[in-house]
């Protein structure tokens, strides 16, 4: 009975420790307009700015705002707090479930 414990507790973590790849990069976005918050992933900077325009009318320019060593920007005023960070997304094998993690800094 222990031998088989320790095999599935081997087993777990032997599965939570294997490699994922970077597959692209891509944008969480929060927008809270009063009491609404609006949140959503996107994979492209287009979206990204699509989606601000959307719900603030904003005109914000993604990538000359992202800073090369904190990637993520915010931006408020007396009615909208916008914040952008850039996120890798990883993937351990193709067509599997994509994860967003924060990108690794040099």
């Amino acid at each position: 009975m222990k031998s088989l414990l320790f095999a599935c507790l081997l087993l777990l973590v032997a599965a939570s420790c294997s490699t994922r790849y970077l597959i692209g990069t891509g944008y969480d976005v929060v927008i809270l307009n009063g009491p609404a918050v609006h949140k959503k992933q996107m994979e492209s900077v287009h979206q990204t700015d699509a989606f601000i325009h959307d719900i603030t009318s904003l005109n914000l320019i993604t990538d000359s705002l992202l800073g090369p060593k904190v990637p993520c920007y915010k931006f408020y005023n007396y009615q909208f707090d916008v914040y952008v960070e850039k996120k890798g997304i990883y993937q351990r094998k193709q067509g599997g479930r994509k994860v967003w993690k924060r990108l690794k800094t040099p």
